[in-house]
């Protein structure tokens, strides 16, 4: 993920970060673009996450925004907005929604840094 203050981010072309599409505002909520099919957004769907494409309805829009955590030393967690205490998670190289157990291993596979576009 990229650090703009545009509003319009992107990370290596693969993710465009928009504000909330539930209508929440302010750099705490957040809903992710698939930079390769315009119009596509990640989203929970019932406990999996897939990119799908945005069908307009509200249901849609609380399933692809996520709250943004910020924890120490500059990371930063995904919390789904429509099913709270869950987290993105990364397992390998899959990413899941999974509810947090509190231990070290999931604090670790649940936070991403952002890295500014001019810094790649």
């Amino acid at each position: 993920m990229a650090d703009k203050s545009s509003g319009r981010e992107t990370a290596d072309g693969r993710i465009i970060w928009h504000s909330a599409l539930d209508g929440e505002n302010g750099i705490l909520f957040a809903s992710f673009e698939s930079a390769q099919q315009i119009g596509r957004y990640l989203r929970r769907k019932g406990d999996a996450l897939v990119v799908e494409k945005d069908d307009g309805t509200s249901e849609f829009a609380r399933d692809a925004s996520f709250k943004v955590k910020f924890a120490a030393g500059g990371s930063l967690s995904l919390e789904s907005i429509s099913r709270p205490g869950y987290f993105i998670r990364m397992q390998g190289t899959a990413v899941v929604l999974e509810a947090t157990d509190h231990s070290p291993a999931f604090d670790a596979e649940s936070r991403y840094f952002r890295v500014p576009a001019d810094a790649r």
